[in-house]
């Protein structure tokens, strides 16, 4: 009977451990790169002060709220990475946003869920509702680390090490993959436009740690790696359409907006088949169809030429709420 009693208290303590060192390996990674690359090597434009308004937020924020909802305690170890990850990516000089980007981020967490389990991203969608919001206040260096290799390989070989560490390293390859067969089949690019797009520090945080939140990540390998395949192929059609360095935010917010509807298909069944599978498959193939629609239409208006990837290209209906579209070819 104690030896039972003995093994179940130490599996838990096992499990319990285990999610506890990934979380706390997660802050180290990115908490590096706020700490070091941001305040001492001054890579990142932020202020002691606004990283103390959004840790100090979302930690009190999320303290009360998992108390009230959950009727749980605890260190908010969560909601302090999702405050590291708006101070690395969120600029802006005006100090309400930061605190309105907190509060929006654990909201998010809390009030947006299905069951026990948010599907927001809460630093990535605060982020990305912050620049609708205060586009004129709120914004993202997209190329605050630079490219040099020395900056790059610790980001690199952190965020490919929790990634692991997570299971989760498929998505990442998924996403980098697609990202690679859209930017060879749908728009034409220099190495340099790759360089100055892909090979920053910026967005190699964003690919590996925007892929950690088990979460709001589907559990699923066969439903990961669809939804890793959507979010880059998102990002090359909000690219086309509104030409912006949030294009990612903008891609993973729109992506976690069909896992609402996804998630109550799981587990039914059409005449025999997975249901939210077939779905899936079907939304991203229409998003496939989309990219390659909006590569073609640019190919015939130009007599010929493909969209440069770099190419400013703004559809004046989202950028000028007009209904006509600007292209403009470098």
């Amino acid at each position: 009977m104690n030896s039972k009693f003995v093994q179940k208290i130490g599996s838990k303590c096992e499990l319990v451990a285990k999610t506890v060192s990934l979380q706390l390996l997660q802050t180290i990674a990115i908490g590096s790169f706020l700490l070091f690359g941001g305040v001492f090597l001054g890579y990142i434009d932020i202020e002691w002060w606004g990283i103390l308004i959004v840790l100090t937020t979302v930690g009190l924020v999320d303290y009360y709220l998992r108390k009230v909802v959950d009727d749980r305690h605890g260190f908010p170890l969560s909601a302090i990475n999702s405050g590291i990850g708006i101070c690395l990516f969120l600029r802006t000089e005006w100090w309400p946003i930061l605190l309105f980007a907190s509060l929006v981020a654990i909201a998010s967490k809390y009030l947006l869920r299905s069951g026990d389990k948010h599907f927001f991203n809460p630093s990535y969608t605060a982020i990305f509702l912050m620049i609708m919001l205060f586009g004129n206040e709120a914004y993202i260096n997209h190329f605050q680390w630079g490219h040099d290799w020395f900056v790059l390989l610790p980001i690199l070989l952190l965020g490919a090490f929790v990634t692991v560490r997570a299971g989760l390293w498929d998505s990442v390859l998924v996403f980098w993959g697609t990202l690679l067969i859209c930017l060879n089949l749908f728009v034409d690019y220099t190495w340099d436009d790759f360089v100055w797009v892909f090979l920053t520090g910026s967005f190699l945080i964003m690919s590996f740690h925007g892929f950690t939140d088990p979460a709001t990540m589907p559990k699923e390998r066969r439903y990961r790696v669809l939804f890793a395949a959507q979010i880059a192929i998102l990002f090359f059609i909000c690219r086309q359409i509104i030409n912006e360095g949030y294009s990612f935010f903008a891609a993973y917010f729109l992506v976690n907006c069909f896992e609402v509807g996804l998630w109550r298909l799981e587990g039914k069944t059409w005449r025999g088949y997975d249901l939210r599978l077939i779905v899936q498959s079907g939304l991203t193939l229409f998003l496939i169809l989309l990219l390659a629609g909006l590569s073609f239409s640019f190919y015939v208006e130009t007599d010929g030429v493909w969209p440069r990837l770099l190419t400013n290209r703004c559809v004046q209906f989202i950028c000028q709420w007009g209904i006509e579209d600007a292209w403009e070819v470098d």
